[in-house]
């Protein structure tokens, strides 16, 4: 079955759709001075096992960003694609990996499909490719269903972490709320008492409920993907998340009818509903979303495709291919395994918080690539490092602003793991004015979702005598007052 042909037409423009959004997002890093200022020289948060991975000194990332930029045009166009695919998936990789600090679900998200787009044959069909060979291919199922899956991942594990104590009793959503009643139109409903809790639940239920419904009946897939555009256009206006709204509606494409793009080509032809549906929603996502052209436009898009679909007179283009018109083809064993690889890390990983003990909100332990996306609101306190001497019976306070940016620093507070990297750190800075072993202590006070602060590691703890936690829970990292553990955190 996953060897089967199929038109591959929403494959195509996804790869459009996602490649002209990376470009937008390289332009921004670049424009904006972010490739110099996040990913300069200095200290960075590597993840374990790529400690290696360093910025590249002086201007440099300035030219990974700008090939980015150059490599996500011939993603979209479909030009030297296979090359243009990997360049994508290695800069966009390289960055990720670069430091912790700039941890982002969307950019997690970009690096699994930029992955995903160097083996999957994207070019087959509508590509200076295919047009420069004279090659017209179907694609085969698999390559369709790899992509719904991969962007159901974070709907469905996204709802699965919200199954929570605080964000069902509406923490930290109704303290985000409270300070944006002056928003547009919606501004008075989040003034209503009890509203941060109706919407976090109904945040919750459209994670859970949206691939299933939008791969289901025609009845229950169009009012879903119009909720799934609001509530993303929402998400584009509450919060300063870059690309993730317009990279959200652009996937959720992926969960259509896979020739969706010829029925909307052949629906406007007739219809000027349409382009006025679609002119609208891009003149108001640009004023509602504080004026950000390409993202505008894929909200356009999204409600074009929409009304499309609500009309259906749009016909497929062509007739869905057949294996007398395409060799048939097998998927090796190799292939298979591979592919299975894939799902079972996609599908387990998020899950491994679940066997932790702890919250994860509160000890990041099982937090990252789990999809837990804006879930807790952590404010730092204080975070002060003490540096010791046995030998010469000496204490050193440190202040991390010293050495790190004021986001770095406010980063590294509520992260266990960074505070071990930062003391490791301060052992070898220190090794030169104090003597013998050195012993580094974290004093750091943290908030969790507007609680008091506490103490999130222990202040007695040596941080260069443990070992960074990856998995499983650390004992130095204490618990929360107020707070339980795993599923049942309140």
């Amino acid at each position: 079955m996953l060897t089967e042909p199929v038109r591959g037409s929403a494959v195509v423009a996804f790869r459009v759709l996602f490649g002209l959004l990376m470009a937008w997002e390289a332009t921004r890093y670049l424009t904006n001075g972010w490739a110099l200022t996040s990913y300069g020289p200095g200290f960075h948060f590597t993840y374990w096992p790529f400690d290696f991975v360093r910025p590249l000194p002086g201007r440099g990332m300035e030219f990974v960003f700008a090939l980015m930029f150059v490599a996500a045009l011939g993603v979209a166009a479909g030009l030297w694609y296979r090359v243009s695919a990997v360049i994508l998936a290695v800069t966009t990789a390289y960055v990720f990996l670069i430091d912790q600090v700039n941890y982002l679900n969307h950019w997690y998200l970009i690096v699994l499909f930029s992955i995903l787009l160097v083996v999957i044959p994207a070019h087959r069909r509508y590509s200076l490719d295919a047009w420069r060979t004279g090659e017209d291919r179907p694609l085969r199922r698999w390559a369709l269903w790899l992509l719904r899956f991969q962007i159901s991942v974070p709907y469905v594990f996204g709802g699965i972490a919200k199954l929570n104590g605080d964000w069902l009793t509406g923490r930290p959503l109704t303290q985000w709320l409270d300070a944006r009643t002056d928003t547009p139109l919606v501004g008075w409903v989040f003034e209503i008492e009890g509203a941060g809790i109706v919407l976090a639940w109904g945040a919750m239920l459209l994670d859970l409920a949206v691939p299933w419904l939008m791969l289901g009946t025609r009845v229950a897939r169009l009012p879903a993907f119009g909720i799934a555009i609001v509530f993303h256009l929402m998400n584009a206006r509450l919060f300063s998340i870059g690309v993730f709204p317009a990279m959200m509606v652009a996937s959720t494409t992926l969960l259509l009818p896979d020739d969706w793009p010829e029925r909307l080509l052949a629906a406007v032809r007739r219809r000027r509903s349409i382009v006025v549906s679609g002119g609208v929603m891009t003149l108001f996502a640009y004023w509602f979303a504080e004026g950000r052209v390409p993202q505008a436009l894929v909200f356009g898009l999204g409600v074009a495709v929409l009304v499309s679909e609500i009309g259906r007179d749009g016909v497929p283009a062509e007739p869905e291919p057949t294996e007398t018109a395409v060799p048939a083809v097998t998927m090796r064993g190799a292939a298979m395994g591979l592919l299975a690889l894939w799902v079972a890390v996609q599908v387990l990983v998020p899950l491994r918080h679940l066997v932790i003990e702890g919250d994860p909100s509160w000890t990041e332990e099982g937090h990252r690539f789990a999809w837990h996306m804006k879930l807790r609101d952590k404010e730092v306190e204080s975070i002060v490092f003490e540096v010791y001497s046995p030998q010469a019976q000496a204490t050193w306070w440190v202040a991390p602003e010293q050495y790190l940016t004021p986001r770095q620093a406010r980063k590294m507070a509520s992260h266990p793991d960074m505070l071990v990297q930062f003391a490791r750190f301060l052992e070898e800075e220190f090794s030169d004015r104090l003597p013998g072993d050195l012993e580094v202590m974290a004093h750091a006070e943290v908030s969790l979702n507007g609680r008091e602060p506490r103490l999130l590691v222990d202040p007695d703890t040596d941080l260069t005598s443990v070992p960074r936690p990856w998995w499983g829970h650390a004992e130095w990292i204490l618990p929360r007052d107020g707070v339980s553990t795993g599923a049942e955190s309140g």
